[in-house]
């Protein structure tokens, strides 16, 4: 039945407009995807403060945390987990700091619920989470860590003290651009805040791109392979496939085109040379 899906028709035009790769949606467990859930399970394990990544924009570290979040009931059954987007404001105060992060958690406020009544549903919110599957734990995962400045870590400090005196551990997980160590960290250390540096900024991990050619070869070959991505559900069709099925069936794979790939993006990225 799933077949049709490769000939020409309305049926496959359905499935087209719907696909991970048209829709920009697909999730590959790249190499620096891989480290950096590594990286993520070992503070978890051990309860670490201060596990951050940095990566330029569009290196896909919202896709990272949405990935490593997915896998994380298995790893940590029990465990809840949350993410949340740090925000920038003109004027930020701490009723639009607690607002944004109950919106995060799909918890939205009134417009005139109070600063400390919005602080008191966010540490409850997150208790009654623990307590629900009797976990001592808590994952935040902040995003754009680098919007924050030394007010907004100041408050989740003090959030994450109240949520320690209630029995529950929040390990934070913040990734951001450069800039969060370019200005945050450094004005944090300027102004003697180890406070901060050492909740939040401690364990440094770079959240680089694809580095050599067999890293590229491999995140290729999960286009060509059914048992690690396929669409739709069930269909064994892998995206390959999907999109060249004649080529497909006549042997062409993606993987193939790595090297070709890799010599060009090297060629692209290399600096112009001086005249």
């Amino acid at each position: 039945m799933h077949e049709n899906l490769l000939l020409p028709g309305p049926e496959r035009d359905s499935m087209y407009a719907a696909h991970p790769v048209v829709c920009n949606a697909v999730q590959i467990a790249t190499a620096p995807v891989v480290e950096a859930e590594r990286a993520v399970r070992a503070a978890v394990l051990h309860r670490d403060p201060g596990t951050y990544f940095l990566g330029e924009p569009r290196m896909g570290k919202t896709t990272t945390i949405e990935m490593i979040e997915s896998v994380m009931p298995q790893t940590f059954p029990g465990v809840p987990v949350f993410d949340l987007i740090a925000k920038t404001h003109q004027r930020q105060n701490e009723k639009i700091f607690y607002g944004d992060l109950l919106t995060d958690l799909d918890q939205t406020p009134g417009p005139n619920v109070r600063m400390a009544e919005r602080r008191n549903q966010l540490l409850n919110h997150v208790i009654a989470n623990c307590r629900t599957v009797l976990s001592d734990r808590a994952i935040l995962f902040v995003d754009e860590g680098q919007n924050w400045g030394e007010c907004e870590y100041e408050w989740m400090r003090d959030l994450t003290n109240d949520w320690r005196k209630r029995n529950v551990v929040c390990v934070t997980i913040v990734f951001a651009h450069p800039n969060l160590e370019n200005r945050v960290k450094v004005g944090f250390l300027r102004r003697n805040r180890s406070d901060l540096t050492g909740r939040y900024l401690i364990s440094r991990h770079a959240f680089r791109g694809l580095s050599n050619l067999d890293e590229l070869r491999d995140s290729f070959e999960a286009y060509d392979n059914p048992k690690r991505h396929q669409f739709p559900h069930g269909s064994g069709i892998c995206y390959s496939r999907f999109f060249f099925p004649n080529a497909f069936r006549g042997g062409w794979r993606l993987r193939d085109e790595a090297e070709i790939a890799w010599s060009l993006f090297s060629a692209y990225s290399k600096p112009a040379e001086r005249s």
